[in-house]
């Protein structure tokens, strides 16, 4: 009964006499109302998907305990309030909910820990509270490859104890997503522990300082296939691994351990205070397609090569500090003049400014002599050398044997006109049956 044109309330009479019922999929609607009590009866239900319609009421007045064959349930973008239903901790086959995007208030109750199936979690953009504790009961939920909270525990701190430091929660976790939080406090370790993280978001809070030594997330897989198949998870198709942590505050160096992050394909982190040049490591995340650094303090130059960055289709470096000339020849220029703005040193295309010789040479001095300083740099052309050394040696090998013994000089000759002869038998002869065929 998906993305119809159905509207109006659901009677109780509806769901009275359906106690064999295992799906029921109301979403893409206009339904309007509450849920009816009736719906506690369909104790053979699976899976519950009621997402953008208008439901309204509150949702803990309903009692989810005789719904034990439940594994999905999908009330999000609705119009539901109250807190979040504790009674749903008695549906142990749970595998995915999400009651994103409606008004339910209060706190992740603790007895969602006791879902031990769980996999998908989302109730972002609710009006949630107290973080800490939230994180700390998700935890528990050992094979968590989903958290979506965003939008929720406004103006709170990060939690950063030591407590979830050094927990084994969240090993299975592969998308976090804390957006739109206005979170203070400095980025945590604990995320560092993720292992299996490919997807964190982080943008619109307020965090703050830089990023912690060791920070490496993003080690695991960067498959989403299994997380794709069910139509409740049909938004995550636009998610790929990728660090988000625009408009914070976060201060200092671009960490050059970035390089390690071989499965990346978006890096943003424009909107802080990073300083420093764009490091060079980058342009070993050779899966990058999206590259946000605009809105900092970065300085130096662009390095030449991110030109190795293939898959690079949005790139951004405005409002720094950077000068020189864009790497020409390469897709970098094939960004609009947006994307470099507010560099008043850049030049070339596709800004308008030209750069002037002056600049150049000094750009490529400032080249060499980083190059002179790489420990290990060779300036010695070996390329060139070497080639020439092998034509000299192949030439002399070959003809000076044929001027030094008379024998190999008549074989090699004779050979050549044997050949020759071959080559004017075997044309004379295909020539002959041609001209018979056409006659």
């Amino acid at each position: 009964m998906s993305s119809n044109f159905f509207n109006g309330t659901i009677q109780s009479s509806f769901l009275q006499r359906a106690w064999n019922l295992s799906k029921l999929n109301l979403s893409n609607n206009t339904f309007t109302g509450s849920l009816p009590q009736s719906l506690i009866n369909c104790t053979n239900l699976v899976e519950l998907t009621l997402r953008f319609n208008f439901f309204e009421g509150n949702i803990t007045a309903l009692n989810f305990s005789g719904l034990q064959q439940l594994t999905t349930l999908d009330m999000g973008f609705n119009d539901f309030i109250g807190n979040f239903p504790i009674s749903l901790h008695s549906c142990k086959s749970l595998r995915a909910i999400r009651i994103s995007k409606n008004r339910l208030e209060g706190q992740i109750p603790h007895e969602v820990s006791q879902l031990q199936h769980l996999s998908f979690f989302s109730v972002s953009y609710n009006n949630l509270t107290n973080i800490t504790a939230a994180i700390n009961t998700l935890m528990h939920c050992k094979f968590l490859s989903v958290v979506a909270i965003a939008g929720n525990f406004l103006y709170e701190a990060i939690p950063t104890d030591d407590k979830i430091a050094h927990s084994d929660g969240f090993k299975n976790v592969r998308l976090l997503d804390l957006t739109d939080c206005q979170l203070t406090g400095p980025l945590p370790m604990w995320l560092s522990n993720l292992k299996k993280l490919e997807m964190l978001d982080l943008g619109l809070n307020r965090l703050v300082v830089q990023f912690p030594v060791g920070f490496q997330p993003f080690q695991g897989s960067s498959s989403w296939t299994c997380l794709i198949t069910s139509s409740l998870y049909y938004f995550l198709s636009r998610y790929y691994p990728g660090i988000f942590l625009e408009n914070n505050r976060l201060s200092g160096n671009i960490p050059i351990e970035i390089g390690r992050l071989k499965l990346l394909r978006a890096l943003v982190l424009n909107g802080n205070n990073f300083s420093g040049n764009i490091p060079d490591q980058i342009s070993e995340l050779t899966n990058l397609e999206t590259l946000y650094l605009s809105d900092n303090q970065l300085s130096g130059e662009i390095p030449a090569s991110l030109v190795s960055l293939n898959f690079l289709s949005e790139f951004e470096v405005a409002n720094n500090n950077l000068y020189g000339p864009i790497p020409a020849g390469t897709q970098l220029q094939s960004f609009g003049a947006a994307a470099y703005e507010g560099n008043p040193g850049l030049c070339g295309a596709p800004l308008p400014n030209k750069c002037s010789h002056t600049n150049t040479v000094e750009s490529n001095v400032d080249k060499d002599n980083q190059d002179h300083e790489k420990p290990g740099h060779d300036r010695i052309p070996w390329f060139p050398i070497t080639v020439v050394l092998g034509f000299i040696t192949g030439f002399w090998g070959v003809c000076g044997s044929l001027v030094l013994n008379r024998n190999w000089r008549n074989a090699y000759f004779r050979f050549l006109e044997n050949l020759g002869d071959w080559l004017y038998v075997t044309l004379a002869v295909s020539w002959a049956r041609l001209r018979i065929k056409l006659q």
